[in-house]
């Protein structure tokens, strides 16, 4: 497949995938901040802690052959079928086990989490796990055909069905249940959605042979979710034992915000990068010029995101969130800002090593991240949660993105510089920008009115960006793959 007509299905991936994550990425934060003001920062703490197992188990019911059925080459059709056989019937029946193992040690897991009222909760909640052995696998077919228009549709349907099914048993009483009833009929949702939607359905056939071949791949992409699961919630581990389930639900709160404003772009772009760049495999040059043209896309609209989170950060917490949330306020500004390095250097760093399958350096560098981070948060939950906020995202920010860059120079021969020359110029634009809108905030003392200067910051932001030839070449390059130049102002395009 020739470089222009990957371009083209890329670009076209991209569009349904960037639909799909507006979709469920306006309609997630959307439930998450009407269930805060119904639901206490506590019983947000418990939905972290029951998440945080249901997410675990389902890192190994997928078992890692999600990313070896887009990442790897078959010689046919019919390959790829029986290699899709064997995902399915694997991923069901370790889903089934996990399912049955959470709730023979319900409350042996739940006594470690630190709240033992919560083992039935973990229980119930396992139950979506059979249902990730379709969507993992129907998924994996979407993303490596590039064919994103039916996640569009199902993603929504289930965000929307969160939202539908979550407030109203929130509303009735039944607390944190509702969102784990909400995310169970969401996953069946989708499941029963990819499912009929799809071309392949499964057979009953199995190869050992197959299994073997998938698994010696999969055990490096297994091992390294599970250090980034580790990485993800080490945070909330520690908070919900040195602290309590309310700074728990603060904390894990504050990172679902950022996550879904960050990723409103980057999730939808990483799966694109993910299999583009696997498809670009046994060509480094072709490769590390879509590597460095998609981390400049992904800033350009990532690092004004992640700084305006700092800059807005007590009016999105007291506006959105209410008073009973404002103690967030500097985490969400210092990782939302924090964010932008993560996105731009990690996440286009960990798809890289996916697509030219070394999963294990993303090992190597979750576990150098882990050994940074770890330590810094059990320490400054110790001191306390306003200690804890600051020095979590200084610390993330140097172990995360620095041990990517080294790992990318030194293992890819992707150039540190390169990456310099692609974020720099979006940070200084991003810096200029925070400093006029910061001020203004601080001098307006009326909170609401702070959202009038967004619509100034992201004028102002465009009005930086098209004063820089280069960034404003690239906007306007994304502007015409996208089908877009005709909304751009006439002079921008001489």
């Amino acid at each position: 497949m020739g470089e222009q007509t990957i371009g083209k299905k890329a670009v076209t991936a991209t569009k349904w995938s960037l639909l799909t994550q507006i979709a469920s990425k306006i309609i997630q934060p959307i439930t998450t901040l009407v269930l805060a003001h119904i639901l206490t920062p506590d019983l947000f703490g418990v939905i972290a802690l029951v998440t945080m197992v249901t997410s675990f188990a389902n890192m190994f019911s997928d078992a890692g052959f999600q990313k070896y059925l887009v990442q790897h080459e078959f010689k046919t059709d019919a390959d790829l079928h029986d290699y899709e056989n064997v995902a399915f019937w694997t991923n069901l029946a370790v889903s089934f086990l996990l399912w049955f193992l959470i709730g023979l040690f319900r409350d042996g897991l739940a006594a470690l989490l630190g709240d033992t009222t919560i083992g039935w909760a973990i229980t119930v909640a396992s139950s979506v796990l059979p249902l990730t052995a379709a969507i993992s696998v129907q998924t994996a077919l979407y993303q490596r055909a590039l064919s994103f228009k039916v996640l569009f549709s199902s993603r929504f349907g289930s965000s929307l069905l969160t939202l539908v099914v979550a407030v109203p048993l929130a509303l009735a009483g039944f607390g944190y249940w509702s969102m784990i009833v909400a995310t169970i009929a969401s996953n069946a949702l989708l499941a029963v959605w990819l499912t009929i939607e799809s071309n392949w359905k499964p057979t009953f056939s199995y190869s050992f042979r197959y299994l073997k071949r998938m698994f010696s791949f999969s055990a490096w992409t297994l091992l390294e979710a599970f250090t980034i699961w580790l990485a993800g919630w080490a945070g909330s581990f520690i908070l919900g034992n040195v602290l309590d389930a309310y700074y728990l639900g603060l904390y894990r709160t504050t990172v679902s915000l950022v996550s879904a404003a960050t990723g409103l772009i980057s999730s939808a772009v990483t799966p694109v990068i993910f299999a583009t760049l696997s498809r670009m495999q046994g060509d480094r040059a072709q490769f590390d010029r879509a590597y460095f043209k998609m981390q400049s896309y992904l800033a350009m609209f990532v690092v004004p995101i992640a700084f305006a989170l700092f800059v807005f950060r007590e009016s999105i917490v007291l506006v959105f969130l209410g008073d009973q949330w404002v103690e967030a306020s500097t985490f969400l500004g210092l990782y939302g800002m924090e964010s932008a390095f993560s996105v731009v250097i990690g996440y286009m760093a960990s798809e890289a090593y996916r697509s030219l399958g070394k999963p294990r350096l993303s090992v190597a560098v979750q576990l150098a991240y882990l050994a940074a981070t770890v330590p810094c948060m059990f320490f400054s939950a110790k001191a306390g949660f306003d200690v804890f906020s600051i020095a979590l995202p200084l610390v993330t920010l140097f172990s995360y993105s620095g041990s990517h860059l080294i790992a990318c120079k030194t293992r890819l021969s992707l150039s540190i510089t390169e990456t310099f020359k692609v974020l720099l110029p979006y940070l200084v634009i991003c810096v200029l920008d925070s400093f006029v809108c910061n001020l203004l905030v601080v001098l307006i003392p009326f909170i609401p009115a702070h959202f009038l200067v967004i619509p100034l910051y992201c004028l102002l932001y465009l009005a930086l960006l098209v004063s820089c030839r280069e960034q404003r070449d690239t906007l306007i390059d994304v502007a015409n793959r996208f089908g877009l130049a005709r909304f751009l102002p006439h002079f921008l395009l001489k």
